[in-house]
């Protein structure tokens, strides 16, 4: 019992927990498919003849207990089994005695972590593509009800040219279709076994490699062991990029819409359902929905940028670094799950103020361009000098209006 290793002098408690370190709250988040893991590589030890039919029962039937006790959260995993092998070995060792010792045979943590750590991200992957598809659509529902009511469009954070609400709906609609090709493109990387690469030098005997892919559903085997330890960062890598890729359309929705909803703009507003107050002024209506959502992206970027300087100077093959990889991941899809639902709510509930629309646009400088292309077609005469025309012609109005 306790850790799935020794050596000849307990381990001073500091180092332990310096080592262990969150890792008995980060992973179980992976235990689910920690399970799935175990139950497909004890499948293969049936078929091997390493297992017999009543031992494989009785592991499954433990197993379906530990999933049982991990759906109503009554499972904790130990400092001294150290992540969520351990207190998977444990668990079989307290229910099934001796028949657990057989289980770890062809297998290494080294790749045990990597396997979990696919199949999570897979997981959570295209539970977010479904969640971006509908964030589209509602996207696209706002861009069609909006497709006739103008507003200004803005340059250098400037007043430019006439554009429309739907058109500024309908851009969001179009980044989310990107980054649903982005998100299913790092999922379809993933999507490769990595087991039977054992510690990254393959086992001391030929297991079967297709059977387990075949069972947890990946596409294919990866072939060469060591690729699979040496790609674990860069992997970890492009999830978050992908992540990063969401968020980075989330966030420029939030500052949109934190500046569209200050009184001086006015075009849209949320009612008290989505706004905050203030502990001193009385008057207060606060977006924080959109400044968190904004800061929320903003740490999904962190992530990405944690994970590239781990990376940095590593040899080739597994290193403890790596342990460090499942946090980020963790935190980014928790904050760009959550942030995609407060997203949607909010594109549903905007609200807009069309008289303050239709005052915004009746700026003339706003249709210069438009005057411009006009001027030069019209009297068949070079842009360049229809352009200098219209820019003094707007000149002399201001002159005049100031005077």
């Amino acid at each position: 019992m306790g850790k799935m290793w020794s050596t000849k002098q307990e381990l001073d408690p500091l180092i332990e927990q310096y080592t262990v370190g969150d890792d008995p709250e980060v992973d179980l988040e992976f235990m689910r498919f920690e399970i799935l893991s175990t139950r497909a590589h004890c499948e293969m030890l049936l078929k091997m003849g390493i297992l017999t039919k009543s031992e494989l029962h009785a592991i499954e039937h433990a197993l379906d207990e530990l999933e049982y006790l991990l759906s109503r959260k009554e499972f904790k995993i130990e400092i001294d089994e150290e992540d969520c092998h351990g207190a998977l070995e444990n668990f079989l060792v307290r229910r099934v005695g001796e028949t657990a010792f057989k289980v770890h045979i062809f297998r290494s943590r080294n790749e045990q972590v990597l396997n979990i750590v696919r199949l999570y991200c897979r997981h959570h992957l295209n539970g977010l593509s479904k969640k971006l598809h509908s964030l589209k659509e509602v996207f696209e529902k706002r861009a069609e009800e909006c497709k006739n009511v103008a507003m200004p469009g803005y340059t250098h954070s400037q007043r430019a040219m006439p554009t429309t609400v739907g058109v500024w709906f309908g851009s969001f609609a179009s980044l989310i279709g990107d980054d649903i090709t982005l998100v299913k493109f790092a999922s379809k990387q993933l999507n490769r076994s990595p087991l039977g690469s054992a510690a990254g030098f393959g086992t001391t005997y030929p297991i079967e490699r297709d059977f387990l892919a075949t069972k947890l559903k990946y596409a294919s085997v990866q072939e060469n062991p060591l690729s699979c330890q040496n790609g674990r960062c860069k992997e970890t890598e492009l999830v978050l990029f992908a992540l990063s890729q969401v968020a980075a359309t989330l966030s420029k929705f939030a500052a949109d819409c934190l500046l569209f909803t200050t009184e001086e703009f006015n075009f849209f507003s949320l009612d008290d359902r989505f706004l905050t107050g203030s502990s001193i002024m009385p008057n207060k209506r606060n977006y924080d929905l959109f400044e968190l959502a904004r800061a929320k992206c903003a740490d999904v970027f962190s992530s990405l940028i944690e994970v590239f300087l781990l990376d940095k100077g590593l040899t080739s093959g597994y290193h403890r670094d790596f342990q460090l990889l499942k946090k980020p991941l963790v935190t980014a899809f928790k904050n760009v799950n959550e942030t995609v639902a407060v997203i949607r709510k909010s594109v549903l509930g905007l609200q807009l103020n069309e008289a303050r629309l239709k005052e915004a646009v009746s700026d003339e400088r706003l249709y210069a361009t438009q005057k411009a292309t006009e001027l030069a077609l019209r009297e068949k005469i070079p842009y360049r000098h229809a352009y200098f025309k219209v820019k003094q012609s707007l000149e002399d109005s201001l002159a005049a209006k100031e005077t």
